[in-house]
């Protein structure tokens, strides 16, 4: 199996990718967990590249409309798609001392 990367924009449903063979292609339908993600330049981690393990639909951490929350297997790695126009927060998930 092959991993095909594109690049998707905040909110939108379609990516454009080019197949292995060069030839255009289209990916329709949102992220899933499985899916794989990659970290931002300047983000601590950009670059790198974790898998989707979670999706939940909640509050923007950035200004609390509503938007999909993507947890990551990287350890604590969150990011969300922001309905309105925040587009991708990340952020990490912190525990609090019980």
């Amino acid at each position: 199996m092959t991993t095909i990367w594109g690049q998707r924009k905040p909110n939108d449903l379609m990516v454009r990718v080019d197949d292995l063979d060069g030839a255009p292609a289209l990916i329709i339908g949102h992220t899933q967990p499985g899916d794989w993600v990659e970290f931002p330049p300047g983000h601590p981690l950009g670059g790198s590249r974790s898998r989707i393990g979670s999706v939940a639909y909640s509050k923007c951490p950035k200004c609390g409309s509503g938007a999909m929350h993507y947890t990551l297997e990287a350890d604590r790695q969150h990011v969300a798609e922001c309905s309105k126009d925040c587009g991708f927060v990340w952020y990490e998930y912190k525990r609090t001392a019980v």
